[in-house]
């Protein structure tokens, strides 16, 4: 049985991913059948509980610590509009294996944001619209293989290699 804090995790997922899909819907950034972005490949794989884990190169992330770092990323936007150009703001979340982070850019006249993952190359995006767009087809496709994990539909085969 799947516990409370999960549970909570993966509601807040569906949460996050909805208020940025409603607010990009209008625009059709968001179609969920869209190739993840090449600056973010990733693998959905089962973990040994047989719920799937987000694989983002060495790095692996339980649904609810994806949830985590999404539910961070807007009060990071925000603090990272209101610092000045000059100052590097960093949200980390931990995994079962390695970390994922966004941190505001140290150098002038670059790209707005950096995104850092362990062992991997550091993934450059230039305005929030890219970074939130990439993170949550990421998202999204986590919460696709939650869902078949959770209701059969699909079970052993949300194997998906969504790299480039």
């Amino acid at each position: 049985m799947d516990s409370l804090p999960a549970r909570a995790a993966t509601i807040l997922l569906v949460l996050w991913i909805a208020a940025h899909a409603a607010a990009q819907a209008g625009a059709g950034a968001l179609d969920p059948r869209t190739p993840a972005d090449p600056r973010l490949p990733f693998e959905v794989q089962a973990g040994d509980d047989g719920r799937p884990r987000l694989a983002l190169g060495v790095n692996r992330f339980a649904p609810e610590q994806y949830a985590r770092f999404l539910a961070g990323l807007d009060g990071f936007l925000e603090r990272a509009a209101a610092a000045p150009p000059d100052q590097q703001l960093v949200w980390r979340v931990d995994g079962e294996r390695g970390y994922l982070s966004v941190s505001t850019s140290p150098f002038a006249g670059g790209p707005r944001y950096l995104v850092t993952l362990r062992g991997e190359t550091v993934r450059a995006f230039d305005g929030e619209a890219s970074l939130l767009n990439a993170f949550t087809l990421v998202g999204y496709r986590l919460l696709e293989a939650e869902r078949a994990e959770r209701t059969g539909v699909g079970r052993g085969a949300f194997q998906l290699e969504l790299a480039p």
